[in-house]
């Protein structure tokens, strides 16, 4: 098949004439025109800004201020201003006490409040509330690389631990991705991007329609690939490699390269009290790992298909009932070239059931009270959604069942003070049946209780402050459980929070302190094996964020996190993201800043934008084997920026450029002492070229 730029014909020729139709079809005209029901979000002042409703922080929408712990909000405008191209660009360049870095094996790698993993499986990341992370192997499949953003109107991210809400994998809390709908985003979409550097061609396109009310849907396709480009080796990786183990290395690097086509589709459909959400995507990427003569950098691929229909029944005027019913596919696999291309995979099956009854009979009391049903299955060796893999990186198969019960209750106390108290029992029963020998002498059922409560006060109508303890958990997942028998991790998290609007001046000061304690972490150093720590350890540090916003033409954001691990225990803790005496993180910056500014000009017809990022330097293991580490002994600094000018009516010409400084530090990164498996290119120059319908 004849390929151009890496992009197989028919396929382009195809999402062509998706854009152009987007382009000419005319816009279906409802009772409600685009103007009054997509009101710009530039023109919302600060407090609007600031207290949008949360979906996924809790059983009844709730705003930012009194959400119990940290939550951070990316608003439409937030994501379309930020000189990003992906969900983890997105997350490193704006959310504080956030590092996510690149793995040669799980692609991005999500780490919060200085708490990296081996995977991504501790944070739970969800498609508007549904799960997006694989019970049986990596964790998250949400696309944290793929360049589409088209079909994303807010994301929700909290800091701290969300079991009570969200069960397994919100240990180290989650990132919601609220898909758009027909009565936000009506009208027509579409977006072309063309990057110079790793010659990478996007093609995204959505339509939206509200036709009646709460009646409305959203359909997205986008699609994108790269060719990738030559990585920047000016520290010298290589050096540090596999050359003193008898491979030997060329300096021959290809990274950030997108296998095409790699795609997004989506339909958020709204009908009343019904809902469906549907979601396909893939994402087939290079490791950005090292090849040689004889291999190739190896390849990732995620899959996940996805849909969910929900409805809301009410029941009358003071409660409701909520059920919803995913189910979820997950492929992920590894694709080896060393002289032939061979592929390892597994998959996931996961259909849930899920039960909310809402009431607000009680005065000054919202309550909610429910149960959910989980089953997985998971299977080594194959694939739902490609063809069959070759082999499997673990060869077994599992089945479990997780049964959940759960209430919280929001208590006005009085005008200004709300207490919010809630428990969740969960239990995991594993199907022996289905597994082999070997695992069912390791495996074991366990049972967990996770209770959370916080409360918030309005010392006046600008001051805000918050109190809270909530707990997490997360149940290995069945390709680590073979290294040993391991237990569920959990967490419990304390924390105090202070929010300050200054009216007038459209600031608002946030600052957030936390105290974390860990309990049979899966980040015990046992060599080459996977164990639970035996004795608790901690992490404690914060976070200071400042807002602006000049009327509805300039909007700024500043921002300051830091965390350190603590030796809690009386017995020796040995981690294998930190050093010995538990002082500093290997793979997460102590301190980082954040720092994002935009302003529009000429009557909003042009837009510039710019975001920075620091990340302090990581501390050096004594061992030699860990001599890598020394690309990593020196501060990290990125700037990008973005600009925007209105050409057309809603058409618009962008140009970004992604570490304008050429700073070639890369993310720090779990494993510490390889980052040249993954790390590679990520800290070199990209710039890109855009032209969108919005």
């Amino acid at each position: 098949m004849n390929k151009k730029f890496g992009i197989d014909l028919p396929y382009s020729r195809i999402l062509v004439f998706l854009f152009i139709s987007t382009l000419v079809i005319p816009q279906i005209r409802t009772d409600i025109s685009h103007a009054e029901t997509n009101s710009d979000l530039s023109e919302m002042s600060i407090e609007e800004l600031m207290n949008l409703p949360i979906k996924s922080v809790g059983f009844f929408d709730i705003s930012s201020d009194k959400a119990p712990g940290s939550i951070w909000i990316l608003n439409e405008h937030d994501i379309r201003t930020t000189p990003s191209q992906s969900i983890a660009e997105l997350l490193q360049l704006t959310i504080p006490a956030v590092n996510v870095s690149s793995h040669s094996i799980y692609g991005s790698l999500y780490a919060s409040r200085g708490a990296p993993m081996f995977d991504n499986s501790s944070s739970q990341f969800m498609w508007d509330g549904m799960n997006l992370n694989s019970g049986g192997s990596l964790g998250v499949n949400s696309g944290l690389k793929l360049p589409l953003l088209g079909d994303i109107h807010q994301i929700e991210v909290s800091s701290g631990p969300s079991a009570v809400i969200h069960g397994n994998g919100a240990l180290n809390g989650f990132v919601n991705l609220v898909p758009k709908s027909g009565s936000t985003n009506p009208g027509n979409y579409a977006n072309v991007s063309y990057g110079f550097d790793d010659r990478m061609i996007k093609i995204e396109t959505g339509h939206g329609l509200e036709y009646g009310s709460d009646k409305n849907f959203y359909i997205y396709a986008g699609m994108a690939g790269a060719d990738g480009s030559s990585a920047n080796d000016d520290l010298g990786y290589g050096q540090y490699s596999y050359e003193n183990h008898g491979q030997g290395l060329s300096n021959d690097y290809n990274v950030r390269e997108i296998a095409w086509p790699n795609y997004r589709t989506s339909l958020n459909w709204n009908h009343g009290q019904f809902q469906f959400t549907g979601l396909l995507q893939k994402e087939l990427y290079s490791s950005n790992s090292y090849f040689t003569n004889d291999q190739k950098s190896p390849q990732l691929y995620h899959e996940t298909a996805a849909i969910r229909p929900k409805v809301d029944i009410s029941l009358g005027t003071l409660e409701s009932l909520e059920i919803d019913i995913p189910l979820e596919f997950f492929d992920s696999g590894y694709i080896s070239n060393y002289k032939i291309q061979k592929e390892r995979g597994n998959s996931d099956l996961r259909i849930e059931t899920n039960c909310v009854l809402k009431s607000t009979r009680i005065q000054d009391n919202q309550l909610a009270a429910g149960f959910k049903i989980e089953y997985d299955h998971h299977r080594s060796n194959r694939y739902y959604l490609r063809s069959r893999p070759s082999s499997s990186p673990i060869g077994d198969d599992a089945d479990w069942v997780v049964y959940s019960l759960f209430t919280e209750d929001i208590f006005s106390i009085s005008k200004n003070w709300n207490l919010t108290a809630g428990i969740r029992y969960d239990s995991i029963k594993y199907d022996t049946d289905e597994a082999s020998d070997f695992l069912n002498e390791i495996i074991e059922d366990s049972d967990l209780f996770s209770p959370r409560i916080a409360t918030s006060y309005n010392l006046t109508q600008t001051t805000v402050i918050k109190a809270g303890y909530q707990e997490g958990f997360h149940f290995p997942p069945v390709t680590e459980i073979y290294t040993g028998n391991l237990k569920p991790e959990s967490i419990k998290s304390f924390e105090t929070n202070l929010i300050q609007e200054l009216p007038g001046t459209g600031l608002k000061i946030t600052c957030n302190a936390f105290y974390n304690i860990y309990k049979d972490s899966l980040l015990s150093d046992l060599g080459s094996t996977r164990g639970n720590q035996r004795d608790d350890f901690g992490a404690t540090g914060g976070e200071i964020a400042i807002d602006w916003a000049d009327g509805q033409i300039t909007k700024a954001q500043l921002s300051y996190s830091y965390s350190r691990p603590l030796d809690i225990s009386s017995n020796p803790v040995s981690i294998n993201t930190a050093d010995e005496d538990l002082d500093e993180w290997y793979c997460y910056p102590a301190h980082m800043i954040k720092g994002r500014i935009y302003r529009y000009w000429m009557e909003k017809m042009i837009m510039t934008s710019l975001a920075f990022e620091y990340g302090s330097s990581v501390s050096k293991p004594s061992e030699e084997w860990y001599q890598a580490r020394e690309i990593f002994n020196n501060d990290r600094f990125s700037v990008s920026c973005k600009g925007k000018i209105r050409v057309a009516d809603r058409i618009y010409i962008e140009l970004l450029v992604k570490n304008v400084a050429h700073n070639n530090i890369p993310v720090p990164s779990y494993p510490y002492n390889s980052p040249w498996e993954g790390a590679l290119g990520e800290a070199s120059t990209y710039s890109y070229i855009g032209f969108r319908l919005e």
